[in-house]
């Protein structure tokens, strides 16, 4: 390969493009992801809406509530007191993100079960009259201190709480069964079953931490809250469909809330894998819950937050009735804590520390709405494909381009794709990933640009070295012809530091010396001066030289000023007349 073409540019678009499809397929050290997903939370936050949305109220529990109330956990008479209250405003949905997997067990409610197992081992007989008043009494300072009883019993008159469940990912233990309650909440009509790759892809875990058998059968509805941060720890999308065991396939907790809010049946809600979830709100209307992948996640679109698009309440407020009657009426209502270390937080596109009650708020909206960010099946191969695009223009295009030409061409088309993911994010809510791309162009465009400055850089050099090897022959040559001037004009062309230009220019100036034009030797000597001063012999050579020039010079300008003085003698002599001849006597 000549160093003229060296590597051609084809080949260098070729390796990068290839490159960077195979980052884009899979995933494997694609760099470009990080900045693409730092975008798309930039695009996020500037299309976040901070408008109030009308069907969802948070009842939060921050730090004043725990300030007026006390240390949290709070005995759950007092959960059961707020759930009481939301009831009779009216509120429609009831949802506490709020775990309840262990009874509640004070002390003195200990005591009392431990008093009534004494009074039954002491077999007493039911006609004394004073042990059926202190079993009564037993039972009644039980019921006061149960206060799970207390609770399960208003999730039961208020018939629409919305519980959570949570998967635990990090155990390897297996459930024996699927409880009850669990199977009566999850997908009953599910597509893809028979669909062997569909059924891997989605998210399968085989361990939960289980609610309380009372409490799972007073709630109305049950959903799982766990949360798939990206690799970059930023939570982006909720997956509405895990699957558990072997066929059970459980909804979120913001897909049960809205099933209860809708009054949706079983039969309304169809699971179709990798594609999504199909809610047949009306007979003639159905809303889709986009998966954005074959996992089931569905991308959010954010609302502003904390504490913008979502109005919030402090619990204390709704214990104490302290509320507009209206307020949560025929609403969803959304309890939990934001305190801090009580509450998650978590880290999103529109703040670094968001609780999760408004994460849930955020995809429950999204479901109402029916507005999320999508990226439909056909939009991986879309941005496939315009990698494919760039890749044969900086492969087989950019190359044959000026400079200029080429620079105008690739930020036009910087431009038109960055332009077209922005208006279909905006406008359409659709996610075209545009960083592999744009990247590609760049890195594209500086590459074999940086390759063609190269080699025109090595091709002016072998043209200078062309050209001065031209210079020192022509030179050598009027050398030898006794034509010094031109052979100088030759040797001055010629780079001092060039080997051998030194020498040329040294026996140039003996040769001036040879014919005394002594002025032009030590033009050619100090050419060499400038560059070394310690060449040869010049340190001596030159001051001689100089001190010859002069003497010279001044004899010669004697010899012309004695020439002019005899010249002006003779025309003056000339001027007068003739002298007479006379003669001697």
């Amino acid at each position: 390969m000549s160093l003229k073409k060296g590597i051609p540019g084809w080949f260098l678009g070729l390796i990068l493009t290839l490159l960077f499809i195979a980052m884009f397929v899979t995933g494997f050290g694609d760099f470009t992801d990080v900045i693409e997903n730092k975008t798309f939370d930039l695009r996020s936050r500037i299309s976040a809406s901070g408008e109030r949305n009308p069907d969802i109220e948070i009842v939060v529990i921050s730090d004043e509530d725990l300030a007026e109330i006390g240390r949290f956990p709070w005995p759950r008479s007092i959960i059961a007191q707020g759930i009481s209250n939301l009831a009779m405003a009216g509120a429609k949905v009831i949802a506490l993100n709020i775990m309840f997997n262990e009874p509640e067990e004070s002390a003195g409610l200990k005591t009392i079960r431990e008093l009534s197992k004494i009074y039954s081992d002491l077999d007493l007989t039911p006609k004394d009259t004073t042990a059926a008043t202190f079993l009564k009494l037993l039972k009644e300072a039980e019921a006061s201190l149960d206060n799970d009883a207390k609770l399960a019993e208003a999730f039961k008159n208020a018939g629409n709480v919305i519980l959570p469940i949570y998967f635990d990912t990090r155990s390897a233990g297996r459930d024996q069964g699927v409880p009850d309650y669990i199977a009566k909440s999850s997908f009953k009509v599910i597509h893809g079953l028979n669909d062997e790759w569909s059924m891997k892809s989605i998210i399968w875990h085989s361990k939960i931490m289980p609610l309380l058998p009372s409490f799972a059968d007073a709630a109305a509805g049950i959903g799982h809250i766990n949360l798939f941060p990206d690799s970059d720890g930023s939570i982006r999308s909720q997956i509405h469909a895990i699957g558990y065991l072997d066929n059970t396939v459980v909804s979120s907790f913001p897909l049960a809330i809205v099933k209860v809010f809708k009054g949706l049946d079983a039969s309304q809600a169809r699971l179709i894998l990798g594609k999504g979830i199909d809610i047949q709100a009306t007979p003639s209307k159905t809303e889709v819950i986009p998966a954005s992948d074959p996992y089931m996640s569905t991308l959010i679109k954010w609302n502003e937050g904390p504490g913008v698009a979502f109005h919030t309440t402090p619990f204390s407020k709704v214990l104490n009735k302290e509320f507009q009657t209206s307020l949560f009426r025929d609403k969803i209502v959304l309890v939990g804590p934001t305190a801090p270390g009580i509450g998650d937080k978590f880290v999103t596109p529109i703040s670094s520390n968001l609780p999760g009650v408004e994460i849930i708020a955020n995809a429950t909206s999204n479901i109402l709405k029916d507005n999320f960010f999508v990226r439909p099946q056909w939009i991986f191969f879309v941005e496939l494909g315009i990698i494919f695009l760039f890749g044969l223009y900086i492969s087989f295009f950019l190359p044959k381009l000026k400079a200029g030409t080429g620079a105008v061409i690739t930020l036009l088309l910087f431009l038109c794709y960055g332009t077209a993911g922005t208006i279909l994010f905006f406008r359409s809510n659709i996610w075209l990933k545009i960083t592999p791309q744009l990247i590609l162009l760049v890195l594209g465009y500086i590459l074999i640009v940086s390759r063609n400055l190269f080699i025109t850089e090595k091709t002016k050099e072998k043209v200078e070295a062309d050209s001065v090897e031209t210079n020192k022959a022509l030179g050598l040559s009027f050398q030898q012809q006794g034509l010094l001037d031109l052979a100088f004009e030759k040797f001055r062309k010629c780079p001092i530091d060039e080997p051998g230009a030194k020498d040329l220019l040294y026996n140039l100036g003996l040769d001036y010396e040879r014919k005394r034009q002594f002025s032009k030797a030590l033009a050619a000597y100090n050419m060499i001066v400038e560059s070394d001063g310690d060449f040869k012999d010049l340190t001596e050579r030159i001051p001689k030289l100089k001190g010859v020039e002069s003497t010279l010079l001044f004899g010669t300008r004697r010899a012309k000023l004695v020439f002019t003085e005899v010249t002006h003698v003779f025309h003056y002599l000339s001027s007068r007349r003739p002298l007479q001849s006379f003669h001697v006597r």
